[in-house]
């Protein structure tokens, strides 16, 4: 319960502004508009419900001066919250001065003549329409310090894990004189965990498909340290399954113990033959038989008909 409670309050301090947060304090005023607008139009109408309890004097300043009080105010003592502390008792100081001056001042003629029921009915929702406002910005505040923070996260890690699975995940298009290969990962989230790659070294082809457990961010860190592993093997000119031997021995100490990956890889090298390797994946599925050896069976209709084929034994 304590620990919740530390992270509900973090959670509200790093969403409301004051000085001893680095985003806040570090953001530029000209950034600022936004909210230092907003802060006088709320205070403003505060102000104007402070003109309301004073029914019976004749309004000061055609009846802004307390509105523009207000405003000013709160967003002078906003900003200086954020940027310079020491500021503020000057500042309070300042607008009880100023508040009394302008009190005195519409009070001093003659008051206005108002029935006894309608003042009291006009300050009656003149205090609740101060409370209501600063109960309901308060609990606003406190909605985009918890909720609202922890959606804006949610949503960053998103679009970081969908520019993650852009960059690790391309789709695949290579052509050369000896091979071919094709393919795309559709993932079901934004950041998904399956990965698909094709090196190609030396005149040799490696093409592997690896499943990783879990999504999100978590899942294509492990992506990217596995696809580099890979492809550093492949830089070694390491057989296959030493390829997976070699991943296998670095990645543990970099990941998380509940996380995981499988992979299932082919190797080829021009010949007719291809070496192929699991690490816990399922088998891969190989189409070994050519069209023209078969004339009068449903290949030629089949989606996954290419030309010329390969025939694929394991080494």
């Amino acid at each position: 319960m304590q620990r919740m409670f530390r992270t509900w309050l973090a959670g509200v301090g790093s969403a409301w502004p004051t000085a001893y947060s680095p985003y806040w304090r570090a953001l530029p005023v000209g950034r600022m508009k936004m909210l230092l607008a907003g802060t006088f139009l709320i205070a403003s109408a505060v102000g104007f419900a402070l003109d309301l309890m004073q029914l019976k004097a004749p309004p000061a300043g055609r009846g802004l001066f307390w509105p523009f009080l207000a405003g000013a105010a709160a967003t002078a003592v906003l900003l200086a919250v954020i940027k310079r502390v020491r500021l503020i008792p000057l500042l309070y100081v300042l607008t009880a001065a100023i508040a009394w001056v302008g009190y005195r001042a519409s009070h001093a003629s003659t008051p206005l003549q108002v029935p006894d029921a309608l003042s009291r009915r006009v300050l009656f929702d003149a205090i609740g329409i101060c409370l209501g406002i600063a109960l309901g910005s308060r609990l606003l505040t406190l909605f985009a310090g918890t909720e609202g923070l922890l959606s804006l996260r949610m949503e960053t890690e998103l679009s970081l894990a969908h520019a993650i699975q852009a960059t690790l995940v391309p789709t695949l298009s290579l052509r050369t004189p000896k091979f071919e290969s094709y393919g795309k990962s559709i993932p079901s989230a934004n950041m998904g965990g399956d990965l698909i790659d094709v090196i190609e070294s030396d005149g040799n082809l490696l093409v592997y498909v690896a499943d990783i457990s879990g999504h999100g961010l978590a899942a294509g860190q492990l992506m990217g340290m596995l696809k580099t592993a890979i492809r550093v093997a492949v830089q070694f000119r390491q057989a296959p399954v030493a390829t997976l031997e070699s991943a296998d021995r670095v990645l543990p100490a970099l990941k998380e113990p509940e996380m995981f990956a499988t992979l299932a890889l082919l190797h080829f090298d021009g010949s007719e033959q291809a070496e192929y390797a699991l690490a816990g994946h399922v088998p891969l599925c190989i189409i070994a038989i050519a069209p023209e050896t078969q004339p009068n069976s449903s290949w030629s209709n089949s989606p996954w008909r290419s030309s010329p084929a390969v025939r694929i034994q394991p080494a």
